[in-house]
């Protein structure tokens, strides 16, 4: 029994509709599962990968029934899934439904709100070209490698993830294009930065910056650090979580899971920086969608009313 095997059982004993729907909310779970954690199959996770891809979708403004969708979708995979390790015709160490121990109860803002991009105004934080050139000036050492960081992921949109995975081979300085790519999926993308990052990228490669990393010959990895050849997201989103705090724009709203504080300002808050600043550039919703990545146009329509509200406010300023 294998994977394929078991999300046709699955459109097997649904409607259509339903079946559809569960199989596309299944497929964009592995899919995700294998860019964040590529050590870990669909048959190992626990009920902490599947809340955080939940939570995810919150931040991307999905709606309280897409998500209520994708959770129902997960649990009838695991159950079928289970079925057939208790028949002895599915090998994998599988023993509960993990999905019955996410717990989504403290997601107020998900129990009676139907309109996603109601939804979206309100979670999505994002910040003007000068606030991020103002950011750039405040992240820490090693400056250099920070602020190329920091511009990356304002003028691509990458998630911070697809940024930890690019590879020095990736990069195309000639082009100015980086290739992203989808584990196990097939839409793998290229994103392009700007000119002006030419002398920050020509440093870091070829000025000696990243070969002063003593883990950096042996890494294939764009950004290496001094003890490993692969940085983490956790150390991009501190070095934006810090720069927030040193110019005085950084709030916390929260705690997560794990009783850790919510920032206001994180690396995937220059990934919705980009898309707010290329509508406004006169980028079309469609491009967007191509360029972050996003499986729905739903989605990428969140930042829509985003730009829209910029134009609003610049019209109430003026004295005509």
């Amino acid at each position: 029994m294998t994977f394929e095997q078991i999300i046709s059982r699955i459109e097997s004993k649904k409607v259509d509709s339903t079946a559809r729907r569960y199989v596309t909310n299944i497929r964009d779970f592995n899919e995700w599962l294998a860019e964040e954690y590529p050590e870990v199959t669909i048959f190992d996770v626990d009920f902490l990968h599947i809340e955080e891809n939940l939570e995810e979708m919150k931040d991307d403004g999905y709606s309280a029934s897409s998500i209520g969708i994708r959770q129902a979708a997960l649990s009838g995979f695991y159950k079928e899934s289970l079925k057939f390790v208790e028949a002895g015709r599915l090998d994998v160490h599988l023993e509960e439904n993990p999905v019955e121990d996410v717990d989504l109860s403290d997601w107020s803002d998900l129990d009676k709100r139907s309109q996603k991009a109601q939804e979206s105004k309100e979670d999505v934080t994002y910040l003007t070209s000068e606030q991020v050139e103002e950011l750039v000036e405040n992240v820490g050492s090693p400056k250099l490698r920070n602020e190329l960081i920091v511009r990356l992921l304002f003028q691509t949109g990458l998630r911070c993830g697809e940024l930890v995975n690019t590879r020095v081979d990736d990069v195309d300085t000639d082009s100015r294009e980086m290739r992203v790519h989808s584990q196990k999926s097939h839409r793998n993308r290229v994103v392009y930065y700007q000119p002006s990052l030419d002398v920050l990228m020509n440093q870091w490669l070829n000025g000696g910056y990243r070969d002063s990393l003593v883990p950096a010959s042996d890494s294939p990895y764009l950004f290496p650090t001094y003890q490993s050849e692969q940085i983490s997201e956790y150390s991009i989103t501190r070095i934006v979580s810090t720069a927030a705090e040193e110019m005085g724009l950084q709030e916390v709203y929260g705690t997560d899971m794990n009783g850790n504080d919510r920032h206001k300002i994180t690396a995937h808050t220059l990934r919705h920086s980009f898309a707010v600043a290329a509508l406004k550039g006169g980028m079309n919703v469609r491009t967007l969608q191509k360029a972050l990545g996003h499986s729905k146009l739903e989605t990428t329509e969140v930042y829509l009313d985003l730009a829209e509200e910029d134009v609003k406010e610049a019209f109430s300023r003026l004295e005509i």
